[in-house]
C-alpha cells in the first residue's frame, strides 16, 4: 500500500491564470489607494499603513478634483488606475502633496516591488522582527513588536479580500495536471530500499491508495481536480479564505539563526506570526 502527496504552491495557481504573486497583490494595493483618491472629497486619508495629503495652500480644495483634472493631467479623469501609476504619480510630487509610509513593512514591500519587480512580504516581516539584532542575540535597538504585527495584519486582511476577488475568475481544468494526478507512482519516483521489494514481486508501477493535496495558498484552485468517487482530499496548510480566521501569514524558516535568536528573546510578540507556532493551534 503506498500513498501519494501533491505539494501545491502558488506556481500552481500561476498556471491556473490567477495572479497570486505577492507583486501582483501590492499592485492591486495601491490600484485601490489610487482609485480611492479618484472620489475622496477630503485632502488626505489614511488607511493605518500609508496616508495622503494635499499640501497646505494648494488648490484644488480635495483629492477628487485633484484627478480630475485640476493638476494630474488625464485624458479621460474618470477612468480608475490599474497597477501603480496614481501612487507613483501621488508619491513623485512632492510640491503638490505628502505620501507618508505609517508602516515600515509596507514601506519596505513597495521598495522593492518598484526596485526589483518583486517582494516577499513575509520575509520583509521578518527582516523587520530582527532589525538591530547582533550575532549574540543582544539588542543594539528593539522593534516594536505590536506595531509591526498590526501592520502585517492590516497586510493579510486585504490580501485576503485580494485573493477572494482573484478567486472567482473562471480558471482552466488542466487534463495534464488531473493526468499526473491521477496516474499511478512510478518506480522511478520511490525510494531505493521500496524500490527493491517492488523488483522482487515483479512490479512497475502502484496504483496510490490515497493522495492528499498539501496546499500551501490559501485558494481552492485544486478542488476541482477532487471528485466525490476518487481517494484525494486537500489539506490547507496555512488555512482558507472561507475561513479568514485560519489563515496563517508570517514567517517559517526556523533553520534561520536569527529565529533562534528571536526565540531566546522570550517575547511572545515577537513570535506571533511565526508558522510553526500557529501551526499547533
Amino acid at each position: 500500500r503506498m500513498n501519494r502527496i501533491v505539494l501545491i504552491g502558488n506556481g500552481f495557481d500561476l498556471a491556473h491564470g490567477l495572479n497570486t504573486s505577492y507583486s501582483d497583490f501590492i499592485a492591486w494595493y495601491f490600484t485601490q489607494c489610487g482609485n480611492r483618491l479618484l472620489c475622496e472629497t477630503s485632502r488626505e486619508f489614511s488607511d493605518g499603513l500609508c496616508s495622503f495629503k494635499i499640501c497646505d495652500g494648494v488648490e484644488p480644495a480635495n483629492w477628487a478634483l485633484a484627478f480630475q483634472g485640476w493638476h494630474f493631467k488625464r485624458e479621460n479623469p474618470f477612468m480608475p488606475w490599474h497597477g501603480l501609476n496614481a501612487f507613483v504619480a501621488a508619491y513623485s510630487d512632492r510640491k503638490f502633496c505628502e505620501v507618508s509610509f505609517l508602516s515600515p513593512l509596507l514601506k519596505e514591500v513597495w521598495k522593492r516591488t518598484i526596485s526589483l519587480g518583486r517582494v516577499d512580504i513575509e520575509k520583509e516581516y521578518f527582516s523587520l522582527l530582527t532589525q538591530g539584532q547582533l550575532l549574540t542575540g543582544a539588542m543594539i535597538s528593539k522593534p516594536d513588536y505590536k506595531e509591526i504585527n498590526g501592520h502585517l495584519e492590516i497586510l493579510r486582511d486585504k490580501l485576503i479580500e485580494y485573493l477572494k476577488l482573484e478567486s472567482e475568475k473562471e480558471y482552466p481544468f488542466i487534463d495534464k495536471i488531473k493526468d499526473i494526478i491521477y496516474r499511478p507512482i512510478k518506480g522511478r519516483e520511490i525510494s531505493v530500499s521500496f524500490k527493491r521489494e517492488l523488483k522482487k514481486r515483479e512490479i512497475v508501477d502502484v496504483e496510490p491508495c490515497r493522495t492528499m493535496f498539501l496546499n500551501f495558498n490559501y485558494t481552492k484552485t485544486p478542488e476541482q481536480y477532487v471528485t466525490p468517487s476518487s481517494n484525494v482530499v486537500v489539506n490547507y496548510i496555512h488555512g482558507n479564505l472561507n475561513n479568514p480566521e485560519s489563515v496563517i501569514f508570517g514567517y517559517g524558516d526556523e533553520l534561520d539563526s536569527s529565529f533562534k535568536r528571536l526565540q531566546n528573546l522570550n517575547e511572545n510578540e515577537c513570535l506571533r506570526h511565526m508558522k510553526s507556532i500557529r501551526y499547533q493551534e
